[in-house]
């Protein structure tokens, strides 16, 4: 299924069910498929992103810079159902009801999500050998549960890139992040990968 961008073929393997609703099989062959698809990802971002706005990604800290702009630019939102609406609300605190969003990032933004944070996380791993895919089982009440991870050197902390790129999108969307930050949080992230 192509998105907005011409050429660009969503990923929506994830999108069929929530992470915590997915049973110990359905996250082991979810974990195996993302892991297995990263390459050719990488490659329809790398095509996307070159042709929809000249920028050539070449695993260089000093492009990140180019690709959050281009990220900030292309995220979207999509009008949320009565019924996802409700749904959300009947999760949250009765306190907090009233401060669910009737928006949400669309489609598409959320599939660059995986890509973007594939690329991003896949530069990592280069950057800082020992790091490796990892996937969250326990515990449920874990916010990475059930989600591939870059797990760090020493195996303290991992970074979920499709948790960090969804916040940012949402920032994106929202006027509350600016595009900078995808970049500044790239030296972060390998300090702490490599510490850690």
């Amino acid at each position: 299924m192509e998105g907005r961008l011409p050429g660009y073929v969503l990923y929506n393997h994830f999108l069929a069910k929530p992470f915590q609703d997915m049973s110990k099989k359905e996250a082991e062959d979810n974990f195996k498929y993302f892991v297995d698809q990263i390459p050719s990802r990488i490659e329809i971002l790398e095509y996307t992103v070159k042709k929809s706005a000249g920028i050539r990604l070449d695993g260089q800290e000093a492009t990140l810079r180019r690709l959050g702009s281009w990220f900030a630019e292309v995220s979207a939102t999509m009008r949320l159902t009565q019924k996802e609406i409700d749904r959300d609300k009947s999760q949250m605190p009765d306190h907090l009801v009233d401060f669910v969003p009737e928006w949400d990032i669309d489609e598409q933004t959320i599939s660059l999500c995986f890509d973007v944070g594939a690329y991003f996380a896949e530069m990592l791993r280069r950057d800082v050998p020992g790091t490796q895919w990892f996937l969250i089982m326990k515990p449920k009440n874990d916010a990475d549960y059930n989600q591939p991870v870059l797990l760090s050197v020493g195996k303290k902390i991992w970074l979920n890139p499709f948790g960090v790129m969804t916040s940012l999108a949402r920032g994106f969307v929202d006027h509350t992040t600016p595009p900078e930050k995808f970049a500044d949080i790239y030296p972060l992230w390998r300090s702490n990968l490599q510490k850690y």
